[in-house]
């Protein structure tokens, strides 16, 4: 295949072209490039378990998919990221720039989230108050003194 074919008009000429071999990599098929690259391979499962999904009537086939990779192991992180944000992501429409700032997000999130928990540890601030200063929810941060009050509260 040219790469030129997916984007010639017609009678027009490529200055520069690039041939490459394209592979059928579904897991049935069982190839052997699926078993160099992990990440190949996971992709084949998905999308073994979304045709699947599909061939069971499964309303959301890709939610389907996702549940039974993570159940697996299979890339169990990213498809736990994957089902926290827009599916529209797992058919292309989203980039590796919309990733990292996916991931940056999350990232701040997390210091968010660790900056509240030492806040109600060591000081007698109000949840209110911490809530607004990390800029969570007032409800993500009560929920996080709850858990903290019940690893603190001494077993009998």
């Amino acid at each position: 295949m040219n790469l030129s074919d997916s984007f010639k008009e017609a009678g027009s000429k490529a200055n520069l072209d690039l041939k490459v071999k394209v592979y059928n990599i579904n897991e049935k098929d069982n190839h052997p490039i699926l078993l160099k690259s992990l990440a190949l391979s996971a992709y084949a499962k998905f999308t073994e378990y979304v045709r699947i999904g599909e061939s069971k009537g499964k309303a959301d086939s890709v939610g389907y998919a996702l549940d039974r990779c993570i159940a697996e192991n299979i890339l169990a992180d990213y498809f736990e990221r994957l089902k926290r944000e827009d599916r529209g992501m797992i058919f292309g429409e989203y980039s590796w720039e919309d990733d990292a700032e996916v991931m940056r997000q999350e990232a701040a999130e997390d210091k968010a989230i660790e900056t509240a928990k030492n806040l109600l540890k060591e000081t007698d601030l109000p949840v209110e108050k911490i809530a607004q200063c990390c800029t969570l929810s007032l409800a993500k941060v009560t929920e996080l003194a709850e858990e903290i009050r019940a690893q603190t509260v001494p077993a009998n």
